[in-house]
C-alpha cells in the first residue's frame, strides 16, 4: 500500500482528478463539452498534446454550430481494449488505479467474475473522428464492446444496438479490432450496414497477438510493471490467454502460411502457452467474417512504422522479424484484402490512426463520395528495415524497467499507445520523474 500510495501521490492533483471520474464515468470527461468548458483544460491538454488538443477545441466549436446531420447515420467502432471494463461499482480497465492494485487479474475470463464487462468507449481516442464526421453532416455513436470476448459475439450486439437505434441504414468507422466485429455483424445477416470504412483493421490477424499471449510483448510488460501484484508472465497466463478475441486476430495461417500457432506444438514448451481450446475455436471464427462484396469496404493504412512482420520457433525458442511494411499492430499484407479499395497514412502508428486528421478527413469522404482525396491512394515507398531478428529469449523479465523507461520517453514525444489511455503518459521518464506532476508548493 506503501508503493501504490506513493506512486498515485506523484501524479499530480489534476491527473488523479481526471483519472478519478474516468474510474467512475469512464466517457463523462471526453466528450465535446468537456472539450469547450476550462475545468480540465490542463490536463487534456497534457494527455493529448498542445496541438491536438488546439485541433480538438476548434472541431468542437465548429460542430457545435453546425447541426447540419442530413448525410446519414455513423457508428465508430473503436479497436482492441480501447472500451472500458469494469463493474457497474468501477472501473478496471484503464484505471491506474485498479492496475497498480493488482486488480487486471479481473479482467479474466475464467468465469470467477461474471460481474466484469465492457462500460463504455474510452472517446478520448475517437473524439476527433467523430467531431470530424458530425462537421461533415453524419449524425455519429458510439458502440462499445467487451473485446475480450469473440468477435462473433461482439457482432450480434452490434446488431441488436443497430436495431435498438431504429436504424435503417448506417455506415461504420471502425478501427483495428473493430473491423472485425462489423464484418462478423455484416456475416450474421445484418442487412441495414450500408459501409464498412476500416482504419488499420488487421483482417488477417496481427503478429503482436503472439508476444501477447507469451507475456513478452511490451504492453503487457508495461502493465506488470505498474501491477504491484502480477508478474508479465502471470497476466499473460491468467488473464490474455482467457481471450477469445486475443486468439481471433492471431495471424491467420491463410495468408501467413508459416508457422502453426494454432497448435500447441508450434508454441515453446515452456509457459506462458495458449489455451489449446481457444485455438480451433479462433480459427473457425476468422473464416467465418465477411468479405469485400456485401457491403463497400474501404481501408485506411498506417505505413512506415516498424511493424511486427514474422514469428516462427527456432531451435524451441520463438523468433520475430520487422518491417516497415505497416503500422505498428498491422501489416499491409494482413490488413489489405481483394476488391477493396485502400488509401495510405504515410507515418502513422496504428494507435494514431483515429487521431490524425487527413485520416478522419479521407473516412468523411469515403463515406460521402466511396473515394478519398485527403489520402493517396497509393502506397508510398517502404523504408527498408535493418535486417537481423528478435529473440524471444532476448524480452526477458528483467528489462521491464528500461523498457518502460524508453517507451515512457516515446509516449511523451509521439503519443499514447492505445487510443483513449489516460494513464500511459505518467508512466514515468528516462529522468526518473512523473510528467504533469504539480510542483511542491514552496514554504
Amino acid at each position: 500500500m506503501d508503493e501504490f500510495n506513493r506512486i498515485w501521490s506523484g501524479l499530480g492533483a489534476s491527473v488523479r482528478k481526471l483519472l478519478e471520474e474516468l474510474s467512475s464515468r469512464p466517457d463523462k470527461p471526453l466528450n465535446e463539452s468537456v472539450l469547450l468548458s476550462e475545468e480540465h483544460a490542463a490536463t487534456l491538454k497534457a494527455l493529448m498534446g498542445p496541438e491536438q488538443y488546439a485541433h480538438a477545441r476548434s472541431l468542437a466549436e465548429k460542430a457545435r454550430v453546425q447541426t447540419d446531420r442530413s448525410a446519414g447515420n455513423v457508428i465508430i467502432v473503436p479497436g482492441f481494449m480501447a472500451c472500458s471494463i469494469g463493474t457497474s461499482q468501477e472501473v478496471i480497465w484503464m484505471n491506474l488505479r485498479s492496475i497498480i492494485q493488482g486488480d487486471l487479474i479481473r479482467l479474466a475470463l475464467n468465469g470467477q467474475n461474471p460481474d466484469v464487462g465492457n462500460l463504455g468507449v474510452m472517446s478520448l481516442g475517437y473524439i476527433l473522428l467523430k467531431l470530424q464526421l458530425e462537421l461533415a453532416g453524419f449524425s455519429v455513436q458510439y458502440f462499445s464492446y467487451d473485446w475480450r470476448k469473440s468477435f462473433a459475439a461482439a457482432g450480434a450486439e452490434l446488431t441488436r444496438f443497430i436495431e435498438q437505434q431504429n436504424l435503417q441504414k448506417v455506415s461504420l468507422v471502425a478501427h483495428s479490432m473493430g473491423g472485425l466485429v462489423a464484418r462478423a455483424a455484416i456475416a450474421q445477416g445484418n442487412q441495414r450496414i450500408d459501409k464498412l470504412v476500416m482504419l488499420g483493421t488487421p483482417n488477417y490477424g496481427s503478429f503482436i497477438t503472439i508476444p501477447s499471449i507469451r507475456g513478452t510483448f511490451l504492453m503487457v510488460k508495461m502493465l506488470a510493471a505498474l501491477d504491484l501484484k502480477h508478474t508479465a508472465q502471470q497476466l499473460a497466463e491468467q488473464v490474455v490467454a482467457t481471450w477469445p478475441g486475443i486468439y481471433e486476430m492471431m495471424p491467420s495461417p491463410d495468408k501467413f502460411p508459416t508457422g502453426s500457432f494454432y497448435s500447441l506444438s508450434g508454441w515453446p514448451d515452456n509457459p506462458p502457452r495458449p489455451e489449446p481450446l481457444q485455438l480451433q475455436a479462433a480459427l473457425e471464427v476468422q473464416r467465418s467474417l465477411a468479405g469485400p462484396g456485401q457491403v463497400p469496404f474501404y481501408l485506411i493504412a498506417g505505413v512506415n512504422v516498424r511493424t511486427l512482420a514474422t514469428a516462427a520457433m527456432n531451435d524451441g525458442k520463438l523468433q520475430y522479424t520487422y518491417s516497415n511494411a505497416g503500422d505498428t499492430v498491422s501489416l499491409l499484407a494482413s490488413a489489405q484484402m481483394d476488391k477493396m479499395p485502400t488509401y495510405y497514412a504515410d507515418g502513422v502508428t496504428h494507435a494514431n490512426l483515429p487521431y490524425t486528421p487527413s485520416v478522419n478527413q479521407a473516412a468523411a469522404e469515403l463515406l460521402l463520395t466511396g473515394t478519398a482525396q485527403s489520402l493517396p491512394g497509393q502506397c508510398p515507398p517502404i523504408k527498408s528495415e535493418q535486417p537481423g531478428a528478435l529473440h524471444e529469449v532476448e524480452e526477458s523479465f528483467v528489462h521491464v524497467a528500461k523498457d518502460v523507461a524508453t517507451q515512457a520517453a516515446t509516449l511523451l514525444k509521439h503519443g499514447t499507445v492505445l487510443p483513449g489511455s489516460p494513464f500511459v503518459n505518467t508512466l514515468g521518464t528516462p529522468e526518473g520523474h512523473l510528467p504533469w506532476s504539480e510542483p511542491a508548493q514552496s514554504s
